[in-house]
């Protein structure tokens, strides 16, 4: 299926108002030579950057929309380009990654339960 008739399945079969504005908003925006900046798409639809922001990642999560963006130029935008998707999905487990690394490094400020049922994340990792 052609781009196009991608973001228009995914913009009728958004969940809200601002999901559809969002996806109609970066519609015209489908690669890294054409982005959007986050403060512009956050006027276009109307809602604050920290709405924005989680209305991205309700897309990305919920939806499987490829909001991808480019630090070079600070935009976002479309892409079904298997390279940006892995870019964006390299991005995600980066930061999972170090997430799971801090909480690790925390961790030494918790006694170490006894429970013999508890996981802990040495036993995951």
């Amino acid at each position: 299926m052609e781009t196009t008739k991608l973001i228009e399945k995914q913009i009728d079969l958004a969940s809200t108002e601002n999901a559809k504005h969002l996806l109609m908003a970066l519609a015209s925006y489908r690669s890294r030579k054409k982005t959007i900046s986050r403060q512009m798409l956050a006027y276009i639809i109307g809602i604050s950057d920290r709405r924005l922001r989680q209305l991205i990642g309700q897309a990305r999560k919920k939806s499987a929309i490829p909001i991808c963006f480019d630090p070079v130029s600070g935009g976002y935008f479309i892409s079904y380009e298997p390279s940006d998707v892995e870019r964006l999905i390299a991005e995600y487990r980066s930061r999972a990654t170090d997430e799971w690394e801090t909480a690790k490094a925390l961790e030494v400020h918790i006694p170490r339960k006894t429970d013999l049922n508890q996981v802990t994340i040495d036993e995951v990792s």
